[in-house]
């Protein structure tokens, strides 16, 4: 079970920083290894490679979601960042949710494996990964709202819808082969003819 918040009050400082200082240890390999296998590494592994034990890892992030979704925070950072760098740019609505898109595309394929459980959040609605879906959702929906207010979005389109129809690109772009980065392919541009006004 992960450490409480009122148990980590309760330790000593010098336990505090460890508790701290493991988790931080965690993270950083976690990145690592996420980056190198994908999300299916080994956890044991993940913990071996930052120098703890196992049930170290474990009271920490007590399921693979938790510890993809806490590896996810610098990401969703930078995902924030695109989102209020569009909101201010001079771009008009359509390229605003082009590039939006293509953004969501990078994020949601940053690890090999992890289009899978973003749907999987996505579905179920509770977790701290389908607080990161949600986020994004959020973001969506108000570009998809000023596109509704020009006039370059059609009506039945929802934030929500167009992130999952992100997702189900980034799915299947994963499990084609289609390297992460290339988000302005093909599929891009089938996307963007269903979600335009004029597509």
């Amino acid at each position: 079970m992960a450490v409480r918040q009122d148990e980590e009050i309760a330790m000593s400082p010098t336990v505090r920083a460890d508790v701290v200082r493991n988790r931080a240890k965690i993270l950083a390999v976690a990145r690592e290894c996420f980056e190198e296998q994908g999300l299916d590494a080994s956890l044991d592994g993940i913990a071996k490679r930052a120098g703890v034990g196992a049930g170290t890892l474990y009271r920490h992030f007590p399921e693979r979601d938790q510890l993809v979704a806490a590896v996810l925070e610098d990401e969703m950072i930078d995902l924030e960042r695109e989102f209020t760098d569009l909101q201010n740019s001079q771009l008009d609505a359509e390229a605003k949710l082009t590039r939006w898109t293509e953004a969501l595309h990078r994020w949601m394929t940053r690890y090999a494996g992890l289009p899978e459980p973003l749907r999987a959040a996505l579905n179920s609605g509770v977790g701290c990964l389908s607080v990161r879906c949600q986020a994004a959702i959020d973001w969506t929906d108000q570009l998809v709202a000023e596109g509704r207010r020009e006039g370059v979005v059609k009506d039945f389109v929802t934030g929500r819808e167009l992130y999952r129809a992100t997702l189900g690109l980034a799915w299947v772009a994963a499990s084609t082969g289609i390297a992460a980065g290339d988000a302005a392919g093909p599929l891009h541009h089938l996307l963007g003819y269903g979600w335009r006004r004029d597509g």
